[in-house]
């Protein structure tokens, strides 16, 4: 039970107080125990229990002071009685009131997880809140980073949308754009909505805005078989979405120079993050999150955590990302370096983003420079014996991608036998490689097809280790094929 649990219990009591009297000095009574030092909610009490004297009707109960002698500062200790309360007071609030009823019964159902009526309110109310900022425009086209076209024609399929796009204030990498498939791909499968794969204008391929760069690298067909139809090529550029939005509430500007906006029509993210981890459905047919709001579902709700709270268990998240073939082309590539290089020895393969300049554009990637270049190289290769040891490889190869010489050139001084395809990669102080456009949407596909060949060859290491904070990789501990090989994020690889 934090802060905003309490202040959310002392708000219902005064929406409560002029109506429903009885029930609001319980739950500012219920606020005082957990937060005995609040003087505003004393006071409340105070005055609650001073208007019994001038007329109002109260039971006895009213005046027990159980709630004031237990020793309550955690929801554990909370008993059923105090959750009825909670739910009672959404209940009554739900006519006129319904965020703050859906905020109280999600108050109820973490209290009480495993209470189906609890958990049906919760979903009604959410579905009626987002269905509430569900809108049409008033010209059949939609600017939101990417451009959508619409239609008012009646659909006689019924069909509803969810798009996974790069709606964002920065041009998003490859690893990002994989990472936040999967939040959409689920709530998608969840409610039966077709999931569109929308990435135009990505880094790689914005001098075509016409080119789905999605379907360039993977064949789209594949999906089926995890359950989800999708729409996932160049139609989505000329194709007619149902013209009954609902997005979500941004308001920025992109590093490019163009205003990502809602026009203040859309629902907050932690509304729209409740709405996708809940699976709820909208009224509206189409459905536009964020790609902030998508990414923070796919990191603080990842199925490797061990909070419990993930969007999607590690077996789903299995199926999708073995799901997403890529093209022949590229499947060839990394099956001839994988038959060539990784068959004989066991493979320790590393992932090290130095950035390149990247923090000079974008400060807030600062933390992806590497500070004491010749140390990190030093304590890089002392952690790779270690982890080696433990392993039990006596005789392995070391498979480097990244997206720096520097490093590429460092580690091949310390690791003469060194792994690294020989693909483009930007200057040093020149920044990523998407910050600069490409002369050809060709040029872009390519150089992304080399990354998705370095993610898809992680996959088949022993081990897999992203040595820095990235998105990079994202689906590798999903596709990893050899018996008892490992992963290390960077926090992991930090521990060492």
């Amino acid at each position: 039970m934090d802060a905003k649990d309490i202040d959310l219990i002392r708000d219902a009591a005064l929406l409560l107080e002029k109506e429903h009297l009885i029930k609001a000095l319980h739950l500012m009574q219920l606020a005082k125990k957990l937060r005995p030092e609040g003087a505003f909610i004393a006071a409340k009490c105070e005055e609650y229990l001073a208007k019994n004297a001038s007329g109002f009707r109260f039971s006895l109960e009213i005046f027990s002071l159980n709630y004031l002698s237990r020793k309550l500062f955690n929801a554990k200790e909370l008993d059923a009685k105090d959750i009825d309360l909670i739910k009672d007071a959404a209940l009554i609030l739900e006519n006129e009131h319904l965020t703050k009823a859906w905020q109280l019964m999600e108050l109820a159902k973490k209290l009480r997880p495993d209470g189906p009526f609890i958990a049906a309110k919760c979903k009604e109310y959410l579905a009626k809140i987002a269905s509430g900022f569900c809108f049409s425009q008033e010209t059949l086209s939609l600017d939101y980073r990417n451009k959508y076209l619409l239609s008012n024609a009646v659909n006689p399929s019924r069909d509803k949308f969810v798009v996974s796009a790069d709606i964002n204030d920065i041009y998003s990498g490859l690893g990002c754009m994989l990472l936040v498939l999967a939040p959409a791909w689920k709530y998608a499968k969840s409610t039966g909505r077709i999931l569109i794969i929308d990435w135009r204008n990505s880094p790689y391929v914005r001098s075509d805005s016409s080119v789905n760069l999605f379907s360039r690298l993977f064949d789209p067909s594949g999906l089926t078989a995890s359950g989800v139809k999708v729409i996932a090529d160049d139609q989505v550029d000329t194709m007619l979405l149902p013209n009954s939005l609902l997005l979500s509430r941004v308001e920025q500007e992109h590093e490019s120079g163009i205003l990502v906006s809602c026009n203040k029509k859309g629902i907050n993210n932690d509304d729209m993050i409740s709405l996708l981890q809940e699976g709820v459905d909208s009224q509206a047919a189409t459905f536009l999150p964020s790609l902030g709001v998508m990414y923070r579902i796919a990191t603080k709700h990842s199925p490797l955590n061990q909070s419990g709270s993930s969007f999607c268990t590690f077996e789903e998240a299995a199926i999708l990302y073995g799901c997403l073939k890529p093209r022949p082309q590229i499947q060839q590539q990394i099956d001839f370096y994988s038959d060539t290089y990784f068959s004989e020895n066991a493979v320790i393969g590393l992932h090290i983003r130095h950035g390149n300049g990247e923090e000079l554009v974008r400060k807030h990637f600062s933390g992806r420079v590497i500070s004491g270049f010749d140390d990190f190289i030093d304590n890089l290769v002392s952690k790779i014996d270690t982890i080696a040891r433990k392993q039990g490889l006596t005789q392995y190869k070391v498979f480097l991608c990244t997206d720096s010489d520097q490093v590429a050139l460092a580690l091949r001084d310390r690791i003469p036998d060194l792994l690294t395809r020989d693909i483009w990669r930007p200057e040093n102080d020149k920044g990523v490689d998407f910050d600069h456009p490409f002369e050809s949407s060709e040029e872009g596909v390519k150089t992304a097809a080399n990354a998705l060949i370095d993610m898809q060859l992680l996959s088949k290491c022993d081990v897999a280790i992203l040595t820095r904070p990235t998105s990079f990789a994202c689906q590798v501990p999903y596709l990893q094929e050899k018996p008892n090989a490992l992963f290390l994020d960077s926090e992991d690889f930090n521990q060492i």
